[in-house]
């Protein structure tokens, strides 16, 4: 069943696709295959629970679309965040027992992404010498030292850094200050995807790519997920397609908001600036509303998460915002010379909290990352797998529910249309904190959306 927001065409060319090592062998499915488990996805959601369950012992099918990490999982920012969108206080007020779970569940998700790396030697150019959460106003500097006080409490230290240091650990910029968080990191998305599947593989699971499930139906005991060329009987499925989810379960698209988000990517930069530019390998966000990610890819490559139209078909980027915000942080850059621009879409829920539903006996599905998905969507995966060797969904880390149907977006236009409108709300918020308040590069700017 084919989905709107699915493109046949191939790997997108990306900063990461230049660096990546290649991706295991898998070649589309033809005839017909009995596992365990059948995994529908082959992004970090999928290809996590295909490693997790077969090292656990099950017969692990994987049915891909396109290529592997074709997804979102292969083009996003590439930032580990051991965050929910949400501040950790609100999440504890609005969603109580629950939100204590997935506060767990995202930080409990870096640690895991990194030891996945080093067990299984993936080669995704890791870095994790913490991330950099720069303040644009004093009221946002007061949050970040009631986030910091937050997990203080809990044993995690995160320094809040003054107006000079986080100035010298920037390598410029005009901040109030910061909050170093130790915990996060960076990767190249591509190759961590690709790293994933090559350890599954090697765990005994195979992966079939171009091999995109038309139907799935129960039969007998077992589930039955036809491809164009083949089938898959199997006790258990998961589905970890997120935003690119499709009609595949009725009504389980409609569970989310697919947003489109950009990335940009400039030549290498010449070496005498590289070592001034984020020279502790860690990677930037402010707190402004809007996207803001500055990091520095070992190649010296600059890469930048900016604007551009959230809804539709890809359409020329604002390289001019994305230009001037580098410019304002680096103007030693004298000029930005971009070599890369792409995009992917990001699954957000109403909530903006990810959902671990189970669908039926034997089917579970793993959404709902609202731009926080490496580390969320790798121990969301871990826990279908734990879901599908018997583990009851109240007790996973990430908590699910039984549910045939997910709750939906009743009107998805009139979402889409709020989205929008928000959009513009930050621009304009941006743009006055920016005309007040003066500090940190200059707002991203309007964008048609």
């Amino acid at each position: 069943m084919y989905h709107p927001l699915d493109d046949p065409s191939a790997l997108a060319r990306t900063s990461y696709t230049e660096t990546a090592p290649p991706a295991p062998e898998a070649s589309p499915l033809h005839g017909e295959a009995r596992a365990d488990i059948c995994v529908l996805g082959a992004g970090f959601t999928g290809l996590s629970a295909a490693l997790h369950a077969a090292e656990a012992g099950a017969r692990v099918v994987v049915l891909e679309a396109n290529e592997i990490g074709w997804g979102g999982s292969g083009r996003t920012f590439g930032q580990v965040n051991p965050y929910l969108r949400h501040e950790p206080w609100a999440m504890l007020q609005r969603f109580g027992a629950h939100g204590e779970r997935l506060i767990q569940a995202a930080a409990e998700g870096a640690d895991l992404v990194f030891d996945l790396i080093e067990r299984h030697r993936i080669a995704c150019f890791s870095v994790r010498n913490g991330l950099i959460f720069a303040a644009h106003t004093p009221q946002a500097l007061a949050r970040l030292r009631r986030r910091s006080a937050f997990w203080q409490a809990r044993g995690a230290a995160l320094p809040i850094l003054d107006a000079a240091a986080t100035a010298q650990a920037i390598g410029g910029g005009t901040y109030w200050g910061a909050l170093l968080e130790p915990r996060g990191g960076t990767l190249n998305a591509l190759a961590y995807a690709r790293g994933l599947a090559t350890a599954a593989c090697r765990a005994g699971a195979a992966i079939k790519a171009g091999s995109r499930a038309l139907s799935l139906a129960r039969q007998g005991a077992e589930w039955r997920i036809t491809t164009a060329h083949g089938t898959v009987r199997a006790s258990q499925v998961l589905i970890g397609t997120n935003a690119y989810t499709d009609d595949l379960w009725p009504g389980l698209r409609q569970s989310l908001i697919p947003l489109r988000l950009y990335q940009f990517a400039t030549e290498p930069v010449p070496e005498r600036l590289r070592s001034r530019i984020l020279p502790e390998g860690r990677a930037l966000t402010d707190t402004r509303h809007l996207a803001s990610g500055v990091r520095l890819h070992p190649n010296g490559c600059i890469h930048v998460s900016g604007d551009g139209a959230l809804f539709g078909p890809e359409r020329q980027p604002a390289y001019e915002f994305s230009s001037r915000r580098l410019l304002a942080l680096f103007p030693e850059l004298g000029r930005i010379d971009w070599a890369f621009h792409w995009s992917g879409w990001l699954g957000m829920t109403s909530d903006q909290i990810p959902h671990l539903h189970e669908l039926a006996s034997g089917v579970l599905v793993g959404l709902g990352y609202s731009g926080r998905g490496i580390a969320l969507a790798t121990v969301m995966g871990r826990e279908l797998a734990r879901a599908a060797s018997g583990t009851s969904v109240k007790d996973l880390l990430i908590p699910g529910t039984t549910m045939s149907v997910p709750v939906r977006f009743r009107f998805p236009a009139l979402a889409r249309a709020g989205v929008r409108g928000l959009a513009a709300i930050y621009r304009m918020r941006d743009a006055m904190d920016q005309a007040r308040y003066g500090r940190g590069p200059g707002p991203m700017g309007a964008s048609p959306l």
